[in-house]
């Protein structure tokens, strides 16, 4: 894993100190090294020295002499370093630490091999520097100078091999002027990249260098074979100790956490200086005895040698790894940067073994022009892409919402709407459960019907309540408006299962057969429950609408099997499940609920039933909630494409107050949110993160949490944190002594349980509040669900406990093998959608936070809603308002106030991040993105005598004889960049007809030379002979075909009738009419084009139209590259000639530009009679 810290002048210290010439002897750890080419250019190799690190730490120069290598040089707030801490998996640490001398050697050396390559490609891919004051300027590529401390224990004095890389705040640019570094370009965007990185070259240099056989344990994350569990267990007591210590404290009353990331009072207490490193000698023997009596010695390691070899069918692999990384960025989202892609590439389990050059150097090819990639628009400079199959399939999403948009719909009568409209109904939970047989009660389980009704005996007479304006106006939208798609927005808590009910009942009564989806059992549960709707997950009325006939065997074949192992009916009876079909007809209306949270395919899959059957679809979400886990966003192009009724009155929270802030939030006003919350005195702000735990918990037990946890509850996202929470909850409850300690349960969690987190063991006791993770239903349990633990019974064969599902009073018993459950004090903020409590505790420490879970956040309470933060992320205002204090104020030196302009003290990054939307759109948005981006607009007249200077000063201009001579020298230059197997990438551009059609003659002519054409399949239409391979420009498209105009394409196959292109900017191949299209070569374009196309080179001829307009349109180029001008003496001016020929400096440039010149081939204006 690799992490990123920002290190201050002063705290370098720590790692200064524990470096030791003669550690192996002596103890403490290595001296520092100097790396990169920054430090080389500096004179700095070999040891790190203390003053020189402190010297660059402050942003001077390491002479001694007090130069400034930056701006800010000697202030102590600036950024000195950032630590990039590589860890080495654990088992190569294990096997690095015990094992001989020779295989030790081998793993170090895998592990410096991978660090200098994470430094290489930081260098060259992502370091820069920016010019100008404060940065405002352009960007320039940097030298790094870096400094690596290796580093091989824990606190605890655990084996662990890392490194800490130290990246100075220093970097010299291309003209050898030293500036501070751009953070925010490279390293935190593509910090998860550089991770994968070091992975990819440890996991090839371990098989190359040693020949140990590895193996994936996620999708990221690889170790060494062999090496068990347990061993790895024996060296992680870091956390034992501090949880062993914690646990005892609470019992005590000592402490109000019990957690081992929120207890810095405890891992300070229990933390043994790293200063005081034993010598590596002694740790040597310490890990082998440790390991040894875990079951693993250095001959152990020694049989795992030698087991794996570089793989030879290297290409296959890649190819292999490539499909396996597209796999995995387009199961949860629909476009994705190059960074995204790099990343999935080095992670991909076919690449495990491979050099990361090999890798990158294919996935910078599939990321040029590979066909597997379609590229979109940037964003904050980065290219996006997506895949044909994805794009496919979002242009089929658009064209069905447009279809259902468009059919006809008979819309119900006003008499009929109104009546569902006026009708007083009950608003409660349980209401379809007590209508006395005066209308039907939807049955979803005969078992669970007999619960409610049971319950509602006890019960008394509901309020009764009409529906709210806004309410009865997306009924009547429902109703009355035409279409066969209709959608409902509303802001979380305005009652849209309520609209849901009223909705369902006026179809019902119209005939329909009213049905549910939702993405999630639980949300579909309460669909049922409280709107009356029998309803389903999305899979599952996925497979009821098209069930495969391999599930109706499985199907068979599983419930026979457990009616046969459970002996309640023979297996040749009826089975307990019959498989169910939903048949979707004209009278059939599918109500979605959550539809943000629900992604394209899935969506599409719906939508596409429903206008292939002639039904009524009814989708209700709100767009400043969760966005899908899935790929894609369809929510935002039905809203897009289909106007909604929207339904905006909150009804949730108590205080109007707080109505009115979830509101704000959503319009992205996110810093007057956190104000009305710091007036309340609900908004925390704590020194560290450490204290943010501590509020939480005092906010949590002055709730009564701790004797009804269903009072308040803790939503956050970081497994880690929820596994904390949760532990501090528990600890304190057994304190209280409101749970059981006499009746639990420990359980093993699984991969399948807890996929991206330490695996551990965690312990139930009878009282504990619980969530189901996992569907069941044949037990009527939901993914989602929340139960508190009544009793837990442990038997010789398995266990059982018993659980009271929130909303039941019935007791269901439960084996615990055939459930999956975790604690539920804290939950996440996924799991918190859709749902209500009376008061939530929100910590926001700043990761994964944005607007839309922030929205789900702030808006599941009734009563109370306290926000927990460090008072850095919530910024100084913010801060002293919510500990009801007014900012400083600054005066001058008569006394006199001065407003605070100061950026830092205004300024809020929480606020920042909380307005911040989830970037999920469509990739078919970003498309359209690219298409704005290339409409060229009006360009500004340039000073061209000025700028052609420029162009000439830097080298950019070749002068030729004649212009025989120039066509010779672009065509060198051309081949040279790569136009021979990449003509794409390396484009000509002349402004001259005639050229033109000479460069693009001359240029198919190489091609064809070079075998890049396929000259035995050619068509010649108007004089052009066309060949398979060549690259043409689209000037005429037939209707309805999905090529734009002006395209760029590659000829794939011709014949008489047809041409098989494919576009550069997709992997699609289309077939092309040869009578209804149009095309021509595209080698050379006309210089206009030089603003539209983006190649990597431009190649541009200044002969003949030598313009101002042309000089124009080469200072607006778009090239990524590579520019270089054209032209001949005979246009040239004399003192560009002599800059050529002498290669001097002219004093002047005056080029031959006639500013009133016109082309030759420019339409006369037509003569009057």
């Amino acid at each position: 894993m690799l992490s990123i810290a920002r290190i201050k002048p002063g705290n370098e210290k720590y790692y200064l100190d524990l470096g030791e010439e003669d550690y192996y002897l002596h103890g403490g750890e290595p001296k520092g090294v100097w790396m990169g080419s920054g430090a080389k250019i500096l004179g700095l190799e070999g040891t790190v020295e203390d003053e020189q690190f402190k010297r660059l730490m402050l942003g001077y120069s390491p002479t001694g002499k007090r130069t400034k290598l930056v701006q800010n040089a000697g202030s102590k707030n600036r950024t000195g370093s950032w630590d990039f801490t590589v860890s080495a998996p654990k088992g190569v640490g294990i096997a690095w630490a015990i094992a001989d001398d020779e295989i030790r050697n081998q793993i170090r050396h895998a592990h410096d091999t991978a660090v200098q390559k994470v430094l290489d490609v930081f260098e060259t891919r992502l370091a820069f520097c920016r010019t100008g004051k404060a940065g405002s300027e352009d960007k320039v590529s940097a030298r790094v100078i870096a400094a690596a401390f290796n580093h091989s224990t824990t606190r605890a004095l655990d084996c662990l091999l890392h490194e800490h890389l130290h990246i100075l705040n220093v970097g010299i640019g291309p003209d050898g002027v030293t500036r501070a570094l751009d953070s925010y370009s490279g390293m935190y965007k593509a910090k998860m990249f550089l991770g994968a990185v070091y992975r990819a070259e440890l996991a090839h240099g371990l098989v190359s260098g040693s020949g140990f056989e590895l193996e994936k344990l996620n999708q990221w994350a690889f170790d060494i074979k062999g090496i068990s569990e347990d061993v790895k267990a024996e060296f992680s007591t870091r956390r034992k100790e501090i949880e062993a210590v914690l646990r005892e404290a609470v019992k005590q009353g000592k402490l109000v956490t019990e957690t081992a990331s929120a207890a810095a009072w405890v891992a300070q207490a229990t933390k043994q200086p790293k200063d005081i490193v034993p010598p590596r000698d002694e740790l040597f023997q310490q890990w082998a005895e440790r390991a040894a009596a875990a079951g693993l010695t250095a001959k152990d390691i020694d049989k795992l040698i030698n087991r794996a070899t570089v793989p030879t069918n290297k290409n296959k692999l890649l190819d292999a790894a490539t499909q396996e990384a597209l796999d995995l960025l387009t199961y949860n989202r629909s476009h994705f940067n190059h960074w995204d892609f790099l990343e999935a590439l080095l992670n991909a389990p076919s690449a495990l073994g491979l050099s990361v050059d090999d890798i990158l150097a294919h996935g910078d090819t599939v990321l040029a022009r590979g066909p597997e990639l379609v590229k979109l628009g940037e964003r904050n400079g980065i290219r996006h892409h997506t895949t044909p199959s994805m794009l496919k399939m979002e242009r089929k999403l658009i064209a069905t919402i447009d279809s259902l948009k468009t059919k006809k719909w008979n819309p119900l009568s006003i008499k009929a709407v109104s009546k569902v409209i006026n009708k007083k109904r009950d608003f409660s939970k349980t209401k379809n459960y007590k209508d006395a047989g005066k209308r039907k009660i939807p049955i979803v389980e005969a078992g669970k019907t007999a619960r409610k009704i049971a319950r509602r005996i006890t019960k008394g007479k509901p309020e009764l309540h009409t529906l709210s304006p806004e309410q009865a106006e997306a009924v009547s939208h429902i109703g009355l408006n035409p279409g066969r798609i209709k959608v409902i927005h509303g802001h979380p808590g305005v009652g849209k299962t309520q609209t849901a009910e009223a909705i369902a009942e006026l179809l019902k009564d119209a005939g329909y057969d009213v049905q549910g989806v939702a993405l999630g059992g639980n949300a579909a549960r309460e669909l049922t429950e409280k709107a009356g709707i029998p309803s389903n997950t999305i899979r599952m009325r996925d497979i009821q609408m098209n069930p495969s006939a391999m599930y109706r065997v499985k199907h068979i074949w599983k419930e026979a099997w457990r009616d046969f192992t459970t002996k309640r009916r023979s297996m040749f009876r009826k089975y307990t499940y019959p498989l169910e079909k939903l048949k979707i007809g004209p009278k059939t209306a599918l109500i979605i609920d959550e539809c943000s949270m629900i992604g394209t395919e899935d969506m599409l899959k719906m939508l596409e039933n429903v206008d292939k059957h002639g039904g009524l679809v009814i989708c209700l979400g709100d767009r400043n909630q969760l966005s899908a886990i899935s790929a894609g966003n369809p929510w935002a192009a039905i809203l897009k494409n289909v106007e909604p009724v929207s339904i905006e009155q909150i009804i949730r929270q108590e205080d109007p107050a707080d109505r009115e802030a979830v509101k704000l939030l959503a319009e992205g006003k996110s810093l007057d949110v956190l104000n009305h919350y710091a007036d309340k005195k609900q908004l925390h702000t704590l020194d560290t993160p450490e204290g943010v735990y501590e509020s939480v918990m005092k906010s949590w037990i002055a709730h009564d949490a701790s004797a009804n946890p269903k009072n308040d509850i803790i939503a956050t996202d970081l497994n880690q944190e929820i596994d904390d929470y949760n532990d501090m909850a528990q600890a304190i409850r057994l304190k209280d002594g409101n749970v059981d300690e006499s009746q639990s349960i420990t359980l093993k969690r699984t991969k399948k349980d807890h996929p991206w987190s330490t695996l551990k063991k965690e312990t139930f006791y009878a009282g504990d509040q619980i969530i189901f993770r996992e569907r069941n239903q044949k037990l009527e349990i939901e993914n989602g669900m929340m139960a508190d633990i009544v009793a837990i019974k442990k038997l010789p064969l398995y266990h059982r406990v018993s659980v009271k599902i929130h909303g039941e009073d019935e007791v269901r018993v439960l084996k615990v093998n055939d459930v999956n459950f975790r604690r539920a004090y804290a939950i996440t903020i996924n799991g918190l959608q859709g749902a209500t409590s009376k008061n939530v505790e929100a910590p926001m420490t700043g990761r994964m936070l944005n607007l839309n879970r922030a929205h789900v956040q702030c808006s599941r309470h009734k009563k109370d809603l306290n926000i927990h933060t460090t008072k850095e992320l919530a910024g100084e205002a913010l801060a002293a308002r919510a500990e009801g204090k007014k900012p400083e104020q600054r005066t001058s030196i008569y006394g006199a106030p001065i407003k605070d302009k100061r950026q830092e003290a205004t300024r809020s990054p929480l606020a920042e991040l909380m307005a911040k939307r989830d970037d999920k759109d469509l990739a078919i948005d970003k498309l359209e993105e690219l298409k704005a981006a290339e409409t060229p607009p009006k360009l500004p007249d340039v000073d061209a005598e000025a700028k052609l200077q420029t162009f000439a000063d830097n080298g950019l201009v070749s002068v030729s004889n004649s212009d025989d001579e120039l066509a010779d020298n672009l065509i060198t230059n051309w081949m040279e960049t790569g136009g021979l197997s990449h003509p794409e990438d390396s484009l000509v551009f002349t402004s001259y007809e005639q050229q033109l059609k000479e460069l693009n003659d001359r240029i198919q002519q190489e091609r064809l030379a070079a075998g890049k054409l396929d000259d035995s399949n050619t068509l010649e239409i108007d004089g052009t002979t066309y060949h398979a391979g060549d690259l043409i420009q689209i000037t005429k498209t037939p209707r309805n075909s999905p090529i734009r105009k002006d395209t760029l394409a590659t000829i794939e196959t011709v014949s008489e009738r047809k041409v098989v292109v494919t576009p550069l900017d997709s992997g699609e191949s289309f077939e092309l009419p040869v009578r209804q299209a149009g095309f021509s070569l595209a080698y050379a374009l006309p210089s206009k084009e030089l603003t539209k196309r983006r190649p990597e080179n431009a190649h541009v001829c200044l002969s003949r139209l030598f313009t101002t307009q042309q000089i124009t349109y080469v200072y607006h180029s778009k090239h990524r590259s590579k520019l270089q001008l054209y032209t001949a003496k005979p246009h040239a001016g004399v003192e560009l000639e002599q800059k050529h020929d002498e290669k001097r400096q002219p004093r002047i440039l005056k080029p031959n530009i006639d500013h009133n010149i016109k082309p030759t081939h420019a339409k006369k204006p037509k003569q009057s009679l």
